[in-house]
């Protein structure tokens, strides 16, 4: 059962204060009769979705925001009828416009709606107990100028967890709040009723759990039993506790009277405090209209970026010309290539022939074993050709050695120019594979000059026939070893321009590292200014709620008793077939689901730009289209057209 109760107050006699407290023993209720921890949707407490009311779980709690400014409201919690019990909740309130928020919890409230028992806490930290009679409220706490608020120091302020637990028992309540005793109050009016939530105007609060315990059979059946001997008992008790009461009532008067005074003075002091916080209200309402004539600004004009355009501008030129010394760099790293392909070719000729000398030697292995002294003589100038050999796989290496440096270079000049990463990663890449071939090569040379030498130690034996014609080859071969040392200078001086280049490249990256760097923080600046105004704005969205209800004609006494969902916009999936759609709008925001009610088949796509476009309908023709177009245009949209989408 929800009703919407009307405030009105009064005061009561029947207030216990800390008089009989802690009268009721939790031991025997240990029935779970409602157990609510808000984790999924159930049927004890119901999700709403209206222009006055939001309530919904989010992250494990019974969110509640009250959106109506005049009235306060009540949720009653299904399967909560009972007449002695302990209940258990926490209670959070959020912060609110309202500067008299509470959230509290109602009990023994009747069929007919014209009776219950209320007992709230709000942000002051303070707390009140007040009786539904038929349309008023009879107040059992506190004093009519404050409201009946009575302040106690174990009651949490704004967004800070209250932990309230009610026992009741033969009437008689026991309010504890975060584990401590709080208070005692009689009330003999009702003897059983529902229980659930009750939260004032413009309020927000969260509720972490709501449980409600009876006592078990067995301790109800033995109590039964006692009731008709402990009846009498029990009246004179009553009895003797009223009279106490108005005692008690009696010293509370006095005690109200001596109070008066500190509760004017304090109240002087609450209206500076209230006319201080107005004035932050007001300033904090001028930093709302400056925020929001920034963020029109910043929406309608591109003026604010010009000026990062330019230096992007400024950076993409720089990157461009960088480009085009690393192309040139590249042309002369393949001339290097190519004379180091050159090299290859000549030490393949130079493995060419030595692998016919070793064919020739061993045809004349037999016939020329008398020649050991002119083999003597071969085997110096074949050490020799190895020291010359040895000094071609020295330059190799140190050819090696340079282009693994230059590559590295180049290596560093594209992790600092990212956007020509990509091409500079493939000619490096093609430039490593060379020259792991051109290792590949050296390796072989390597391989087939050891293996030679090893057949040459063999061999013994003269060659003295042959001494004369491999002279002539190895003068041959001397003749292209000067050759490669003159190709191995001018390698060495296409090497010095490099390194030439190299150095105006580190000094040109090193200068846009530094432009860079200024343009990330002045993005960084950007970006953090955007993020608040962001936060701000999302802050500003509830405000807006409301008007945006009346700005598009809902009545929000229209909603006050139902909840109305409406199917949400749907992504348009995107296929391989061609389908036609009506767009009848683009928006900075998502739009709600009933400003799209009388809409079919409605689904949005979002822009670049964050902007939201939203699209009605899905034909295979543009005759279908149009006339769904058409149908759009007395609903309110005069500016829909007709589409193409990849489905």
């Amino acid at each position: 059962m929800e009703k919407l109760i009307s405030t009105a107050l009064l005061m009561c006699t029947l207030f216990l204060g800390n008089v009989a407290g802690q009268q009721i023993l939790a031991e025997a209720y240990n029935k779970e009769k409602i157990h609510e921890d808000f984790n999924k949707a159930g049927d004890i407490f119901k999700i709403v979705t209206t222009t006055d009311n939001y309530f919904i779980l989010d992250n494990g709690d019974y969110l509640l925001s009250r959106n109506n400014n005049e009235s306060e409201y009540a949720i009653i919690a299904s399967n909560s009828f009972s007449s002695n019990f302990i209940l258990k909740t926490l209670l959070r309130i959020g912060p609110s416009i309202n500067k008299e928020a509470s959230i509290g919890i109602i009990l023994k409230v009747q069929e007919d709606g014209k009776g219950a028992l209320i007992f709230e806490i709000n942000t002051n930290g303070e707390y009140r107990i007040k009786q539904l009679k038929g349309s008023s409220y009879h107040t059992l706490s506190g004093n009519n100028p404050n409201n009946s608020w009575i302040k106690n120091k174990i009651i949490n302020g704004v967004d800070e967890r209250n932990f309230v637990e009610i026992r009741s028992e033969n009437n008689i309540y026991d309010v504890y709040v975060n584990n401590n005793y709080l208070t005692t109050f009689f009330i003999p009016d009702y003897a059983s009723g529902y229980a659930g939530l009750i939260i004032t105007a413009a309020t927000k609060a969260r509720i972490s759990y709501f449980y409600l315990n009876e006592k078990n059979k067995d301790t109800q059946i033995e109590s039964h039993l006692n009731d008709d001997d402990d009846e009498i008992t029990t009246i004179e008790e009553l009895n003797k506790k009223i009279k106490i009461l108005k005692e008690d009532n009696a010293q509370l008067n006095e005690l109200k009277s001596e109070a008066k005074d500190m509760q004017d003075q304090e109240r002087k002091i609450l209206n500076v405090a209230a006319a201080e916080l107005q004035e932050k209200i007001d300033s904090k309402e001028k930093e709302i209209l400056a925020l929001n004539s920034s963020i029109t600004n910043l929406k309608n004009s591109t003026v604010h970026f010009e000026g990062l355009e330019e230096k992007y501008n400024k950076i993409l030129t720089k990157v461009s010309k960088l480009t085009t010394e690393i192309e040139k760099i590249t042309v002369k790293n393949n001339v290097l290539q190519s004379s180091e392909i050159d090299l290859s070719s000549k030490n393949s000729a130079l493995t060419l022939a030595n692998t016919q000398q070793k064919k020739e030697i061993k045809a004349f292995n037999i016939s020329n074993s008398n020649l050991k002294n002119s083999n003597t003589e071969l085997n110096i100038k074949i050490k020799e050709l190895n020291k010359q050999i040895a000094i071609i796989q020295q330059h190799l290496s140190t050819e090696q050695t340079i282009n693994t440096e230059l590559t590295k270079d180049l290596n560093r000049s594209i992790s600092e120019n990212a956007s020509v990463s990509t091409k500079l990663n493939k000619k490096i890449s093609t430039f490593q594979s060379e020259i792991n071939s051109l290792e590949k090569s050296k390796n072989e040379i390597t391989y087939k000059l050891s293996s030679e030498k090893n057949a040459h130690t063999n061999t013994k034996n003269g060659l003295s026939k042959v001494v004369t014609n491999k002279n002539t080859e190895i003068k041959t071969l001397e003749a292209q070893l000067s050759k490669i040392n003159k190709e191995l200078l001018l390698l060495r001086k296409t090497q010095a321009e490099h390194s030439t280049i190299t150095n105006t490249l580190k000094g040109n990256n090193a200068t846009l590292s530094m432009t860079i760097d200024n343009l990330n923080e002045e993005l960084t600046s950007l970006k953090n200014e955007i993020k608040k105004l962001t936060i701000t704005n999302t802050e500003l969205k509830e405000l807006f709620i409301l008007k945006d209800f009346e700005l598009n004609g809902v009545k929000p006494s229209d909603l006050t008793k139902q909840t109305n969902t409406y199917p949400a916009p749907k992504e348009l999936l995107k296929r391989n077939s061609a389908i036609y759609t009506v767009q009848f709008g683009v928006y900075m925001q998502i739009q709600p689901h009933y400003k799209l009610k009388e809409l079919d088949e409605v689904w949005h796509e979002t822009t670049e730009h964050g902007t939201y476009v939203y699209l009605s309908g899905k034909f295979k023709s543009p005759e279908e289209a149009t006339e769904h177009k058409n149908s759009l245009i007395p609903l309110g949209y005069p500016n829909a057209f007709v589409v193409i989408f990849t489905k």
